[in-house]
């Protein structure tokens, strides 16, 4: 749904608007039959209190969630939906460090891990196109900070990044 969400956000947006949809819209693009219907009301009360943390620096933590409210209207069979201020920053105004991804590829993808490699992907290629330098197409990461960027610090108390029993094998992987 952010996914979904978010390729509404256009490019020049300066401030969140209220976004509202048909739901038949949103149970099509999320695979959803409208016999299913209330997983998308969990789902949008799951975002109402799934955590996002912000770190700028080492000084400042910011803990926020992805929607500031929702609003079902069964009547108009519409959803209103908002998303927290705080994420504007990330969210908003991104000329500079705007990269485009296809809504109906993320929604293919089945793992978590597979849509954050096309995200790296995706900016790699808009990075080579901005300064058509050949040497930007090849990248390679140390396989700790990979499972970073892929899994986030946040996996666990001990601060230990652990991947999924899914992916142990590097074959899997």
């Amino acid at each position: 749904f952010i996914s979904f969400l978010s390729s509404k956000i256009k490019r020049d947006d300066k401030n969140f608007r209220i976004y509202i949809f048909k739901v038949n819209d949103i149970l099509k693009v999320l695979d959803i039959q409208r016999t299913n219907y209330k997983i998308l009301r969990v789902s949008l009360r799951q975002l109402m209190t799934k955590y996002v943390v912000i770190e700028d620096n080492e000084d400042i933590i910011f803990e926020t969630t992805f929607l500031n409210h929702f609003k079902i209207d069964k009547k108009a069979d519409t959803i209103e939906v908002k998303l927290s201020s705080p994420l504007k920053p990330f969210l908003l105004e991104l000329s500079n460090r705007f990269t485009k991804l296809s809504l109906s590829k993320i929604l293919g993808f089945s793992s978590q891990y597979t849509i954050r490699m096309y995200e790296i992907i995706e900016s790699r290629i808009a990075i080579y196109d901005k300064y058509q330098n050949r040497n930007l197409l090849e990248f390679e990461y140390d396989i700790n900070i990979l499972k970073e960027i892929l899994l986030g610090e946040y996996n666990n108390k001990e601060n230990e990044i652990k991947i999924s029993k899914a992916y142990i094998k590097y074959n899997n992987f």
